[in-house]
């Protein structure tokens, strides 16, 4: 199992946040990252779900590639040159806390190699700072333990990189 945390800080207001944090983000943040298709995006609300198909985007290239270089006995029998690549999960939990909020999905239909995942999302005031942190905090497990590493490098540069579409996003929303 690996754990990443990564934490961005945006100019705006935990209330501003809070409002935002819906399918209009979600669709924000991957953009030009991967070639996704959001099939259901119920909200971040307890027993709320969401399906994103990531066939051909950066994802599925990886694993294509990675298909071409790991012995096939690793990969279980899954054929990685036409791997369609589904990504359901439910949020399990919400609340507030710290004078913010935060909800927590959990992965239950995983492409391949992800056999786990727990995302904490966290948004809360920065008294030192000014503005809000938002807070991503992973929980994930690989099929192929060899994998777990290179996802991880991998969800963390995805992480990372919302930084600034975090930003960008809500000085978008504060000017209007």
């Amino acid at each position: 199992m690996k754990t990443i945390e990564v934490i961005q800080n945006v100019d705006s207001t935990i209330d501003i946040v809070r409002q935002n944090f819906n399918e209009d983000l979600f669709r924000f943040l991957n953009a030009n990252y991967f070639a996704l298709k959001v099939e259901r995006f119920d909200g971040v609300n307890v027993g709320d779900r969401f399906k994103i198909d990531l066939t051909g985007g950066v994802v599925s290239l990886a694993l294509q590639q990675a298909a071409k270089i790991v012995p096939a006995i690793l990969l279980g029998g899954h054929n990685l040159e036409n791997l369609k690549l589904i990504w359901e999960g439910e949020i399990v939990e919400a609340g507030e806390n710290m004078g913010g909020f935060y909800f927590i999905d959990i992965g239950f239909n995983l492409p391949f190699p992800i056999r786990s995942w727990k995302h904490l999302h966290r948004s809360v005031p920065n008294t030192l700072k000014g503005g809000v942190d938002i807070i991503d905090h992973l929980e994930f497990e690989s099929s192929i333990s060899l994998l777990e590493m290179p996802l991880a490098l991998g969800f963390t540069q995805m992480l990372n990189q919302r930084g600034p579409k975090y930003k960008e996003y809500f000085q978008k929303i504060v000017k209007n």
